[in-house]
């Protein structure tokens, strides 16, 4: 049981990395898009900013999942490198529930004002 959770979590991790893995050439579009228009045409948009954000939120949290699985994501080595395995593996867990829950914790505020601004259209 446990194993095939382990999987479905790694599947889901290299799926999640495939998949946003492209939104960096749509973010670069949307700024470079406002660059011309607030540069060359004087005339700046107004959702380029936010638009560009949430790319650029949604692709460090799903793409950190992504980086997670190839063993890719960047330590202070000064300190993790120094641990033993076991305490290396305890200190991954810990990070790994911190970032989570805060992970949760956007979600469930998010999906709130997704929900209250569904409300009033």
């Amino acid at each position: 049981m446990l194993a095939s959770t382990v999987r479905l979590i790694d599947g889901i991790s290299k799926w999640s990395g495939l998949v946003v893995a492209p939104l960096v050439l749509v973010y670069m579009g949307i700024l470079i898009y406002e660059m011309v228009a607030r540069y060359v045409f004087n005339s700046p948009t107004i959702w380029a900013h936010e638009m560009s954000t949430y790319l650029f939120g949604a692709q460090f949290m799903l793409g950190g999942a992504y980086c997670y699985w190839c063993g890719a994501m960047v330590n202070v080595d000064v300190v993790h490198g120094r641990l033993k395995p076991r305490a290396r593996a305890i200190v991954d867990i810990l990070l790994f529930a911190l970032t989570a829950s805060v992970l949760g914790a956007m979600i469930w505020y998010g999906l709130s004002i997704f929900l209250n601004s569904l409300r009033f259209l």
